[in-house]
């Protein structure tokens, strides 16, 4: 195991994680975000993380790629939220009349230590956000910590503490492509979700509300299925998002098994993702003909795919979503671990 550092542009840096297996995972404490995850895979080597060769192309555009989102990641409808009765607004987008990913942590620089041993190397990322900033009452301190061990898992793992009631819903906005190329699509990719049930939307991307079973619907993951099968299947929550962006609720009876795996499209590599919490928002990076010009290609539509793990946006007004209320005696913590599988065809 071996961790180094780098320059990444405008007084940022990058840190280098790579294990015993040449697999090499690379963070940046602007947005505290995953950059790069290289992957040997036979005879070459695949960064399966969309992203930028520099700080720059982070700044030029939207600043989510791979970033850690918070305080609230998903829409906020008119962004707006209660807590104890007392009602509270947060910055929201003029176009859509909602917040999205409110709290600003893919805009910030992090504090950060690393720490190395035989088998694992890790970033641990900090900051602490102000009472009132953007709206959200306490006073919150923050840590986002990066691992990756020689059984070639990287693990992210959040903690936080707040001085009054408030709202935290964290999540990790990695772009994967197991191609290692944004011009080619993932829809060739197989999925396996384990879910029996998703969030569908309303036409401005917020939640109805409601729990609607997969069953007999392209929402349907428990067998593994292409995703080209999803993605272009004739359903109105297909059309109105021109692809994927739905929160899917896990089922949890047995723990020690992935809810999610993700599978390149001639087997050779596999991501099986675990995690402490309820639900993870799939989007097929449904950007049509707006992706940018990254690592020297054009970003393609459906470039890629977000396992972002959660409680399911709109759990600030839907109880059966779930709570994402944080109180002062009342420590935060969550892990998702994404395992890479090289070779099982």
């Amino acid at each position: 195991m071996e961790i180094k550092q780098r320059a990444f542009g405008s007084g940022t840096t990058l840190y280098s994680i790579k294990n015993d297996r040449d697999v090499t995972l690379e963070v940046c404490n602007h947005g505290a975000r995953i950059v790069n995850l290289f992957v040997p895979v036979g005879e070459e080597i695949r960064n399966i993380s969309m992203g930028f060769d520099t700080i720059e192309g982070y700044l030029a555009g939207e600043t989510y790629w791979g970033a850690t989102i918070g305080r609230v990641a998903g829409r906020i409808s008119n962004g707006k939220f209660v807590i104890d009765g007392k009602e509270y607004h947060t910055p929201i987008d003029e176009v859509t009349g909602h917040a999205l990913h409110a709290g600003n942590f893919d805009k910030k620089v992090f504090d950060t230590t690393t720490q190395l041993n035989d088998t694992e190397g890790s970033v641990l990322f900090t900051t602490s956000v102000p009472d009132g900033e953007d709206g959200f009452p306490g006073n919150l301190h923050v840590e986002v910590e990066y691992a990756l061990n020689n059984d070639n898992e990287w693990s992210v793992t959040y903690r936080a503490q707040t001085d009054k009631p408030t709202l935290f819903n964290p999540t990790n906005h990695v772009y994967f492509n197991l191609h290692g190329k944004p011009s080619q699509t993932i829809e060739e990719h197989t999925l396996q979700i384990s879910a029996d049930y998703y969030a569908p939307l309303k036409a401005d991307n917020t939640p109805i509300g409601t729990k609607e079973s997969v069953a007999d619907t392209p929402f349907d993951f428990h067998t593994p299925k292409v995703l080209k099968d999803a993605l272009h299947a004739q359903h109105l929550q297909i059309d109105g998002v021109k692809g994927l962006d739905h929160p899917f609720f896990l089922e949890k009876s047995n723990p020690l098994l992935p809810s999610v795996c993700l599978i390149s499209p001639n087997g050779d590599l596999k991501v099986e993702m675990s995690t402490t919490e309820p639900s993870v928002v799939i989007f097929t990076a449904n950007f049509n003909e707006d992706g940018p010009i990254m690592r020297g290609e054009k970003f393609i539509h459906h470039g890629a795919i977000t396992l972002e793990t959660q409680v399911a946006p709109g759990a600030e007004q839907f109880d059966s979503f779930g709570s994402i209320e944080l109180r002062a005696d009342q420590p935060y913590y969550s892990k998702t671990i994404y395992k890479l599988i090289v070779g099982e065809k």
